[in-house]
C-alpha cells in the first residue's frame, strides 16, 4: 500500500509500545487529545509516535515524543468519544518528523516518509 501524499499527519502518542511498518496492532485511546486526533485524521491516516516517558496529569507536548514514528492506517475503530476507542492500526511506512505543533486540541506532525526495503 502506498503512503498518501499528505505532508501533515495528526499524531497519536503511544505509551510503552512501538508500531513498525508492516505490522498491525490494537491501540486503545481514551485521552481527549488522542480522540481529537482520530477525528482530525484524513481518510484514517495518522502518525503513530512513541512517547519518551509516560506523562501524567497534563497533555502531551512535542518535547514528549520521539522524532521518528510510523504512518498508520486505522483499519477499524470501535467505541465512542465518552468511553474511548479501540483501534486496529496497520503500520505503512516510517515518518521522520520535521516539526510537531498543537492544532485544534491535538498534535500535528509535519515530515517526510520513507518506505522500508
Amino acid at each position: 500500500m502506498e503512503t498518501p501524499l499528505f505532508t501533515n499527519y495528526p499524531v497519536i502518542p503511544l505509551q510503552n509500545a512501538v508500531l513498525f511498518p508492516g505490522v498491525t496492532i490494537p491501540i486503545g485511546i481514551s485521552r481527549p487529545q488522542s480522540i481529537a486526533t482520530l477525528h482530525a485524521a484524513k481518510e484514517n491516516w495518522v502518525a503513530i509516535v512513541a512517547q519518551k516517558q509516560i506523562v501524567e496529569g497534563r497533555e502531551i507536548g512535542p518535547d514528549d515524543l520521539y522524532r521518528i514514528g510510523t504512518i498508520g492506517k486505522v483499519e477499524r475503530k470501535v467505541g465512542n468519544d465518552k468511553t474511548g476507542y479501540q483501534l486496529l492500526v496497520r503500520g505503512i511506512s516510517r515518518i521522520f518528523l520535521h516539526s510537531l505543533h498543537a492544532q485544534a486540541g491535538h498534535l500535528e506532525a509535519e515530515g517526510w516518509t520513507r518506505n522500508d526495503v
